[in-house]
């Protein structure tokens, strides 16, 4: 047999493949940059590019003075995690889900990695009433103020109970500004439904003079009633916060509306939910629904006075044996000690549609397509094996839309009686009817981060940022760049881009066209064509202001 000659160059790329590499750091308290000894550390493959041999997990325990190894590594691109004792669960540079992975191979200086962790910081307390009683099982809900989908709002957090003291606990938390809500329930109130005079077996009973008829309003730390005076907590790393409240019960109000015309032929389904909004979410208030009259009217019981969103949802059978919603409607009410004033009544909007699959072999699988508004609410719905949509409803108003699939993105959404306008739709008061297809013609988009100097940066922010914003901000595209300034934008949709990458950026509304526009004209322009190869392209960072 002819032996053939091994050109050098692949015998260079086989021992570059073939050498060991190593990860070496330290561990430090980011608040004053004390060694962490006794930490756990993981690194795990990152990106589907990485090659067999390290597609597994390896562990390693900083030593006294912090410092940790990995070694026999083959090249590719790992994330690196730390857990330890009064620190939270983090990777490395970790801002806003997003983190750095380590790049190892030729030429990239990984034994020098400075993992920084934040002290856990945790805030507890009790809540008592006006007796200086214990408040049992009362709701407390902690909102944590800073940036989800670029925009600075106060995000539900945790939520947690009082135990038989009154007493709560919220431990692991990052620094930040935090508020705290309270919605509970007196113990001797118990809003049980008044006795039915018409029946002739009704016992006496007697309460004497004791006014049971209390509630206690939705209450912020530390006492205000309105979410205008809550007072907040303002936590450093490892800070060990306490915030007592007390609660002071108030009348309680109720509403009353009339349940649907009973049809003896269909049997019907009735709930009822009731929320108040709290820092902008809707949230569930502490009542008791009560039937009366036999079954033709339905009380709200326990209400303290304030705005309440009344939500009605009438379920009847569908053919297949399924639950399914028949009409919904959304009522805001004022309740005060005049009573309860209907403010806004909105009936919900049903809508069905299908899903069809372009230019993807094979029948289609489930999938799902969400509808979510800018206040955070969601509506899912699923296809069905005939690829119908299961019928839904939405309440009037903007919604961006999106799918869960195995099989593809969105390629187009068409409706009628509704509006779509880039990745949104904006739904009115009739009959919706959608046609969805499914297509796999997204790309990615990789490259580098480089500094003013022409040098791989770490750390960036990199957004690819849609014409018109406004109406795609589903399919923002973000990463941060590794230690080598690499980074992967993946799922790109077709459409017209700027790309950019901002230093220092964390914290700011991303998401906002006015913080947007001082750095798109210093972007990169890219257009992506349906079906397009990856892209690849580096990108200067630049200082957020």
């Amino acid at each position: 047999m002819k032996l053939r000659s091994v050109p050098l160059v692949f015998m260079l790329a086989i021992a570059a493949v073939a050498q060991n590499y190593r990860i070496v750091g330290t561990v430090v308290n980011g608040a004053n940059d004390s060694p962490v000894p006794k930490c756990q550390l993981a690194i795990r493959t990152e990106g589907p590019e990485a090659p067999p041999r390290a597609m597994k997990t390896f562990t390693t325990t900083s030593d006294s003075g912090g410092h940790f190894v990995f070694d026999d590594l083959a090249g590719g691109k790992y994330s690196l995690t730390a857990r330890c004792n009064h620190f939270n669960a983090q990777a490395l540079d970790e801002h806003d889900g997003f983190s750095s992975a380590v790049a190892v191979g030729p030429e990239k200086d990984t034994t020098n990695i400075v993992f920084r962790l934040a002290p856990s910081a945790s805030i507890t307390g009790r809540i008592q009433d006006e007796f200086g009683d214990p408040v049992i099982d009362a709701g407390v809900l902690l909102f944590r103020r800073g940036t989800s989908l670029g925009a600075k709002r106060a995000l539900l957090r945790s939520r947690a109970n009082t135990d038989h003291g009154g007493f709560y606990h919220f431990y692991r938390l990052p620094p930040g500004e935090y508020l705290i809500a309270i919605i509970a329930h007196p113990w001797y109130s118990q809003y049980q439904p008044p006795p039915d005079f018409s029946r002739e077996d009704v016992p006496d009973f007697d309460v004497g003079e004791a006014d049971l008829n209390l509630t206690f309003p939705v209450t912020y730390y530390s006492g205000a009633t309105d979410s205008a005076s809550a007072q907040p907590i303002k936590l450093q790393p490892g800070d060990r916060a306490t915030a007592d409240i007390l609660l002071s019960a108030q009348p309680a109000y109720e509403i009353r509306f009339p349940r649907p015309e009973a049809d003896e032929s269909v049997r019907r389904t009735t709930m009822h939910e009731v929320q108040t909004s709290i820092f902008g979410a809707p949230v569930d208030v502490h009542s008791m629904v009560n039937t009366m009259n036999n079954g033709r009217v339905d009380v709200v019981r326990g209400l303290a006075p304030g705005d309440y969103i009344m939500q009605t949802r009438n379920f009847m059978p569908a053919p297949n044996g399924a639950s399914n919603t028949a009409d919904e409607s959304r009522q805001i009410v004022k309740v005060s000690n005049a009573g309860a004033e209907l403010k806004q009544t909105t009936p919900s909007t049903p809508v069905t549609g299908s899903v069809e699959l372009d230019g993807i072999r094979g029948a289609l699988r489930q999938t799902t397509i969400r509808f979510q508004k800018a206040d955070g609410t969601v509506v899912d719905t699923r296809t069905t094996a005939n690829g119908a949509l299961e019928p839904f409803h939405l309440f009037p108003g903007v919604y961006e839309y999106s799918a869960f699939s195995q099989q593809g993105v969105i390629k187009s959404l068409e409706a009628a009686n509704a509006k779509v306008i880039g990745r949104t739709i904006e739904v009115a008061d009739k009959p919706v009817t959608l046609k969805v297809t499914l297509a796999d013609f997204a790309t990615k988009i990789t490259g580098t981060v480089l500094s003013t100097e022409g040098k791989p940066f770490p750390g960036a922010m990199v957004i690819l940022v849609p014409d018109d914003i406004e109406h795609n901000l589903n399919i923002i595209r973000r990463d941060q760049s590794d230690t080598d300034g690499t980074f992967t934008l993946r799922v790109v949709m077709p459409g017209k881009y700027r790309l950019i990458a901002l230093q220092d950026a964390w914290d700011s509304a991303w998401s906002d066209s006015n913080f947007l526009a001082p750095y798109l004209p210093s972007g990169i322009t890219i257009e992506v064509p349906p079906n397009s190869p990856p892209i690849k392209t580096d990108v200067k960072v630049q200082r957020a202001r």
